[in-house]
């Protein structure tokens, strides 16, 4: 817990240097807008100014704005014709005075610390953006959800109360908290410096700015503490009302990859922007009727007459109420998850079916509560509701969601058969995961198509040292001592779940969620004795290494004398002779002449007779593979690179 700043009675009447600017659209709000301004003016922290802008209300709107404009000059009204959120905000951060901005909605209300939290965070990390979490009311203020534990904050992936940066999570980072503006603390130079605007669009005007930010933020902070109460599909929202307007989600995907592009940030998080805008279209998919769903189907289309078939498994909206019937058959299930795309099918539902046991779902509020004609329950009414199997019904991210169930129901409840992924278009290639032991339906990486795991994120090249392993290191009777350096999820997991294996990890700055037990060291200075580890394993470290001697003279140093090194690095099969320059420091001059910007040399096919001077080596070839799978993961990530798999022991 932070410690509070006590700002007792304090009234600041208007500041000219306000710390925090609150920033509110106003449009035809009247029936919320003063418990919205009251729960702000009851704030623990009071230095901040408020810039109402009223977008051309025609109720009482604007009257009630100007009545507080009377008694508290930290109140700034503007009225302006109907414009959208969008333009709205983007006015307000012009008018904006203060250190930092929030961006707060008219029919909300917050708690009476959620300044002073999100300025306690922003401060003690020196961060540029603070998320915290928040609840979902109706009309009434009544919770209709609360603790959910995927919104919004996606907390099954993102770290709490540590900074962090794109750089950490480059394959995670659009999908770890929700892209509201109104659960958010900003730097405004975040906002200013980096040209970041909302788009001129009637719905998900807030998207791309969203995304961009998580882009651009250097120190990140996400603390799980609810304060605000977030008026969920009120009567008049734009939520509410922009299920025949899910065309914009595509309009600021593109928005989002033109900025990434623009700013030289695609290579590094392109394969996520791709990811995310299938999560939101699922998401809107899941708000349309048939006929907006038509017309959606039928617009993008227009926009991509060449290639709209990537968005094919996204664009799929065939699975309807007798078909679930016929999915379940005669079994005794329940449905996993109340879900949007839940709703919207029981909505077409006739009648209850008799073999659907009920509905379950984390979120605490929901519980005890009904969806159509089947009762909502907590994970473990499982035990007493004793159905023969589950259907996941989570639509976004279904791949990594289902995965995470089976995970869920092999540990508590094993006896529960998980049926298969409902999502899944059978016509779609699936491709075997050793690590999670699993089929799916892979990721793309930029040309190479079906290359990622969406569920543990491994490539061809984990894959292919999975078989590596369990060829190298036999399993044992006697515990066997693993040093692993910039742990991989998949391979982190692997070894942690052999039991004959003491797993020990390393990293320069530790920030994995999956790897609490990271230690932090430098690995060109172990803080272990020597002959410790029977197995040391290093992917893709050496190539960022400026000292390769003293690398390797660590690494063997700290290896028993019967170990062995497995290492595998990137080289181009097109180079012969390895090429580095200790001239070449910046990242740009990097990415030019090694191939990427935090690379310090560009090995080529010499690079197993240079790393032979070192110690032992022998060359593992893609022939060590087991024959039947060498066509799915061979390792050829494009035209000219290639991976050199090395086992090096001590001389």
């Amino acid at each position: 817990m932070l410690d509070r700043i006590n700002f007792g009675e304090l009234k600041l009447q208007m500041a000219k240097n306000p710390e925090i600017s609150i920033i509110i659209p106003v449009y035809n709000v009247e029936k919320y807008l003063q418990k919205c301004i009251e729960s702000i003016l009851k704030q623990t922290f009071q230095d901040f100014e408020i810039i109402c802008i009223d977008d051309g209300s025609t109720d009482k709107s604007l009257e009630i704005l100007e009545q507080y404009t009377q008694t508290d000059k930290r109140f700034v009204v503007i009225h302006q014709k109907h414009q959208g959120a969008g333009d709205t905000r983007n006015r307000g951060i012009q008018e904006a005075k203060g250190k930092y901005i929030q961006f707060l909605d008219a029919d909300d209300y917050f708690d009476p610390l959620m300044l002073e939290e999100l300025y306690n965070h922003a401060e003690k990390f020196n961060a540029d953006l603070v998320v915290c979490s928040a609840r979902k009311v109706d009309e009434n203020g009544k919770i209709i959800e609360s603790g959910n534990p995927l919104w919004p904050i996606n907390l099954d992936k993102v770290p709490l109360e540590k900074p962090f940066s794109r750089k950490d999570f480059p394959n995670d980072i659009f999908s770890l908290f929700c892209v509201v503006p109104w659960n958010k603390l900003y730097l405004k130079r975040l906002i200013t410096e980096n040209n970041i605007k909302f788009q001129n669009i009637s719905s998900s005007n807030d998207v791309a700015f969203g995304h961009i930010v998580q882009a651009c933020a250097e120190r990140i902070i996400v603390f799980n503490q609810e304060l605000i109460n977030y008026r969920y599909n009120r009567a008049g929202s734009i939520q509410k009302s922009r299920a025949g307007e899910t065309i914009n989600i595509i309009k600021a995907g593109l928005c989002l990859e033109q900025y990434l592009i623009h700013h030289n940030l695609y290579d590094e998080l392109g394969q996520s922007c791709k990811e995310i805008l299938k999560n939101h279209i699922r998401a809107g998919i899941s708000l349309c009727n048939n006929e907006e769903y038509t017309k959606f189907v039928g617009e993008v289309k227009k926009m991509f007459p060449e290639d709209w078939q990537k968005y094919s498994s996204e664009l799929k909206k065939d699975i309807t109420p007798e078909f679930l019937n016929k999915f379940i058959g005669e079994k005794k299930v329940v449905l996993w998850g109340a879900s949007l795309f839940l709703r919207s099918l029981l909505k077409d539902e006739k009648e209850r079916n008799p073999n659907i046991l009920g509905i379950i779902d984390r979120n605490t509020a929901l519980q005890g509560t009904s969806l159509g004609n089947y009762e909502i329950y907590a994970p473990e009414a499982l035990e007493e509701l004793k159905p023969d199997a589950v259907i996941s019904t989570i639509y976004n991210d279904n791949e990594a969601a289902y995965y995470s169930l089976q995970e869920y129901l092999s540990q508590n409840f094993p006896n529960i058969v998980l049926l298969d992924n409902i999502f899944i278009n059978p016509a779609i290639p699936r491709n075997y995961c050793p690590y999670c032991d699993n089929t799916a339906v892979f990721n793309a990486m930029g040309s190479r198509e079906h290359a990622r795991c969406p569920i543990c994120n491994s490539v061809e090249r984990h894959r292919f040292l999975y078989f590596v392993y369990q060829i190298m290191i036999t399993k044992s009777k006697i515990k066997q001592k693993v040093l692993h350096t910039a742990p991989e999820k998949s391979i982190n997991k692997y070894f942690k779940d052999r039991t004959d294996i003491d797993y020990n990890c390393i990293d320069l700055n530790p920030r994995y969620k999956y790897a609490p037990e990271c230690q932090k060291m430098d690995i060109l200075n172990l803080q272990y004795p020597d002959n410790v580890f029977d197995y040391i394993i290093s992917n893709h470290v050496l190539e960022h290494i400026e000292d390769e001697k003293r690398f390797f003279s660590e690494l063997l140093r700290v290896l028993k004398p019967t170990g062995k090194i497995i290492l595998s690095v990137p080289y181009f099969i097109d180079t012969e002779v390895t090429f580095e320059d200790s001239s070449i420091t910046t990242p740009e001059k990097r990415k030019k002449f090694y191939g990427q910007s935090d690379h310090v040399r560009k090995y080529g096919r010499d690079i197993f007779a240079r790393l032979a001077k070192y110690g032992k080596v022998t060359r593992i070839d893609r022939d060590f593979m087991p024959k039947h799978l060498v066509d799915e993961m061979a390792l050829s990530y494009c035209s000219n690179v290639s991976d050199a798999v090395i086992i090096m022991e001590k001389e």
